[in-house]
């Protein structure tokens, strides 16, 4: 079969896209700060915990007939661009969020065909699907990955007082409150903004690599997107 991507839900052999070789996949860089001291022979080193974006490129080529080679060309472009999710053939368990795309060019060098690279610049994680699916907290508290910031859905009336690891945040809930500590916004299902039903800081409900501790206030429904995540 031939290789190929996903990007935004469509594959490029949909697309009318082959993909010339597999692409090299670049490891994240973490943002260090190198601290001088006067007296020191030696700088200090202070980890930020903070990634660079990462850079995927693709090399393509693609087959049309020649009077419909610009409009072929044209509808390439329009598909690839903006941010949204990109996976491969041989790791479909898996995805980037991207964040930009550029074509510098489409090279014509024979009549019928086209050959370009995109590049997808993305966040430094690399994603699990099923960590895009909602679980039991039971389900979610393994984290096969690095540190993630899951979203979480309460459902009941009063003031539940979720806590992961020690660390505790309280939702004042009318219904059903969701809970995304990516964003560090709280909104119920229909949209509606609920940021003054919580007291207390989004992060301290982040998941730890490895298995955590969850505990919530009796009465309440809670529901996990974990976001799993590799670095």
């Amino acid at each position: 079969m031939q290789y190929s991507f996903d990007f935004n839900g469509k594959s490029s052999l949909t697309q009318g896209i082959y993909v010339e070789k597999r692409p090299d996949i670049p490891a994240a860089k973490e943002k260090v700060e190198y601290i001088s001291i006067p007296g020191r022979s030696e700088k200090l080193c202070r980890h930020t915990g903070e990634f660079e974006n990462v850079e995927i490129k693709v090399e393509c080529g693609f087959k049309a007939n020649q009077e419909k080679w610009y409009e072929k060309a044209c509808a390439i472009r329009e598909w690839l661009q903006g941010s949204g999710e990109l996976s491969f053939q041989d790791s479909e368990a898996l995805f980037w969020k991207v964040c930009a795309v550029k074509i510098d060019g489409i090279e014509r060098k024979l009549k019928k065909y086209g050959f370009f690279k995109v590049v997808f610049t993305c966040s430094p994680f690399i994603y699990l699907k099923e960590g895009k699916k909602w679980k039991s907290a039971e389900e979610a508290m393994k984290n096969p990955g690095t540190a993630c910031h899951p979203v979480y859905k309460i459902e009941g009336e009063g003031v539940c007082i979720l806590k992961v690891n020690e660390k505790s945040l309280a939702v004042n809930v009318g219904q059903n409150v969701i809970v995304d500590t990516e964003r560090m916004l709280a909104y119920k299902n229909d949209g509606t903004m609920q940021n003054t039903k919580v007291m207390g800081d989004y992060d301290t409900l982040w998941l730890k690599s490895g298995n955590n501790i969850f505990q919530a206030t009796p009465g309440f429904r809670i529901s996990v997107m974990p976001n799993w995540r590799y670095i």
